[in-house]
């Protein structure tokens, strides 16, 4: 195998076929012509060659291949919890724009009532007009913020629709509601940021096949037995 417990075995051969055109005279005086002579050769041979002993290498090279495997799986799980945990944000920063949302047309909804109550004023001249055209380009300036942020909530449904793999002007809608699980203790937080985090687990695994690289080099002071 790759890791060199295994013999390895070569095999090889050849084969050649040719015609060529002989015309030779002897000392004797005879004369020797052949038209196409047909020539053929056929060779082959096996080697095999078995590391006995290589100075530990064998073990150390097996070790760091089961460590880069285990590497590959904990990346992979890495890459699928980076998806999840940014589908997840992704999800609930749409809830926060929608809350936002509601707070914008909540201001607009004052805004109106205020530019009406200005208007109402300037009519009957309790008030300026001046105070009513401020009322106005508030009001303005509300409604285009809520323009602005339905945009935002467009763009975010987009992105979601983009990580799940979908058509980005897919609309949906989602539970205006964020809900919070049982009480989150410190302690067990810290002990799975321990034991399950992938990218914890990856710079661990690392440090270990670095120290495998090292120990692959002490390998080369050993003698080497080969048949």
């Amino acid at each position: 195998g790759n890791t060199g417990f295994f013999p390895k075995i070569s095999l090889d051969g050849s084969f050649s076929n040719y015609y060529n055109n002989i015309d030779q005279k002897l000392f004797s005086g005879e004369e020797i012509i052949y038209d196409f002579a047909n020539y053929n050769n056929l060779s082959g041979g096996i080697m095999l060659n078995w590391t006995i002993f290589g100075g530990f290498k064998m073990y150390a090279e097996k070790d760091k291949l089961e460590k880069t495997e285990e590497l590959s799986e904990i990346d992979l799980a890495y890459k699928v919890e980076n998806m999840i945990s940014e589908v997840i944000f992704t999800y609930y920063s749409i809830i926060l724009e929608k809350r936002k949302s509601e707070v914008l047309k909540n201001a607009f909804e004052i805004s109106k009532q205020r530019t009406e109550l200005a208007n109402l004023k300037f009519k009957i001249g309790s008030e300026s007009e001046l105070t009513y055209l401020q009322a106005l380009v508030d009001l303005n300036k509300d409604s285009v913020e809520i323009l602005k942020q339905n945009i935002q909530i467009t763009n975010r449904k987009a992105l979601l629709n983009n990580l799940l793999n979908r058509d980005l002007a897919k609309d949906f809608e989602l539970e205006d509601s964020i809900i919070i699980g049982d009480v989150l203790l410190y302690e067990d937080l810290l002990q799975k940021v321990k034991n399950q985090n992938s990218e914890i687990l990856y710079s661990q695994k690392n440090v270990e096949i670095e120290l495998l690289n090292k120990r692959l080099t002490y390998t080369t002071q050993y003698p080497e037995i080969y048949i």
